[in-house]
């Protein structure tokens, strides 16, 4: 009877500890940060274990779900990923990856209440992924990692036939950023030892980090080394991105090399969660940034920071542990 009651107590205990635990890590910095909320408009896309598409209406917080994939034997069909914001807001590109496509991601486009789904690109056996619309509106940057069509292309967003490779490294699958002039392109590579990336471009042999591409100047650089995650400020002076230890500040000079590089939010990873390759992105004033943090098992957070004091950063939702894509329209 005494091992019994020893036993129903400890249970008890772990219930107690991980009700605690659960409220602490993951509802209690929501709670503190309902204030905070209040200067934050606009509104957030991301998608989540590839199976739903989510909108963050701010200064709400409010998060609904506006697209879900259809149920089917092969848990890898019919996945969704990479939501991408129209600058107008009227419009969401993604890829998804259709029962028919043997394994490879086309490319999509939506309304921004997940209605009006229609496929706009399919590359055949090359997978399409990481879309990111260009500021003016007129291109659609997309990644390509089938060995022999791999780089980083563009598409004429109102022509989608028009597409063309603007660089031959290999990208990752983090999504591209434009500049805000729709001029550039910055993206993340993980690719080693290739000297040729393009016709008449050439490159160091390890090509591993963030490099900007400058297509009307048929010019591609790196700027940083080992970087998983890149996103540029909406007036042109600087990009964030993330790299092992954290997310760090990149100042640009005029002509569009880094002045500066600075850790601004440094990883603080307890031992019940994980470091993990989650979106960042600027917001469309350029006064906050938002980014994910893996918080607890099967829990991400989704934190916004103000770029003037990056440590005061608070998280407007908690949701699953695969973020993939995310773009914030005013």
């Amino acid at each position: 009877m005494k091992v019994i009651e020893n036993i129903i107590k400890v249970f008890l205990g772990i219930v107690i500890l991980y009700a605690f635990c659960h409220y602490f890590f993951i509802f209690k910095d929501v709670v503190l940060s309902i204030g905070a909320k209040r200067n934050l408009t606009g509104k957030i896309v991301y998608s989540i274990n590839a199976l739903k598409v989510k909108v963050i209406e701010l200064p709400s917080g409010e998060k609904k779900t506006i697209y879900k994939a259809e149920e089917t034997a092969d848990k890898y069909l019919e996945h969704v990923l990479n939501p991408y914001f129209s600058p107008s807001g009227r419009k969401i590109v993604f890829t998804k990856m259709p029962i028919d496509a043997a394994l490879r991601y086309r490319l999509y486009m939506m309304d921004t209440d997940g209605t009006n789904v229609k496929k706009i690109l399919d590359l055949g056996d090359a997978s399409i992924s990481s879309p990111s619309w260009s500021p003016d509106g007129s291109k659609i940057a997309f990644v390509v990692k089938d060995k022999g069509l791999e780089g980083l292309y563009i598409i004429d967003a109102y022509n989608p036939s028009d597409y063309k490779r603007i660089c031959a490294i290999e990208p990752a699958r983090a999504q591209p950023a434009w500049s805000p002039d729709s001029q550039k392109v910055v993206f993340i590579s993980e690719e080693l030892y290739r000297s040729k990336i393009g016709d008449n471009l050439y490159a160091e042999k390890d090509l591993g980090g963030a490099y900007i591409v400058e297509f009307y100047e048929n010019r591609v650089r790196k700027i940083i080394e080992y970087a998983s995650e890149v996103s540029w400020s909406p007036d042109s002076k600087s990009l964030i991105c993330k790299k092992g230890d954290g997310y760090y500040l990149i100042t640009l000079t005029d002509n569009g090399y880094t002045k500066d590089i600075q850790r601004i939010i440094p990883y603080e990873t307890p031992i019940y969660g994980k470091p993990g390759s989650l979106p960042i992105r600027w917001s469309p004033d350029g006064k906050y940034i938002v980014f994910c943090k893996d918080i607890w098992f099967g829990f991400t957070g989704i934190y916004v920071a103000p770029i003037d004091n990056p440590k005061k950063h608070i998280r407007i939702a908690t949701d699953g542990t695969d973020i993939v894509g995310m773009s914030w329209v005013r």
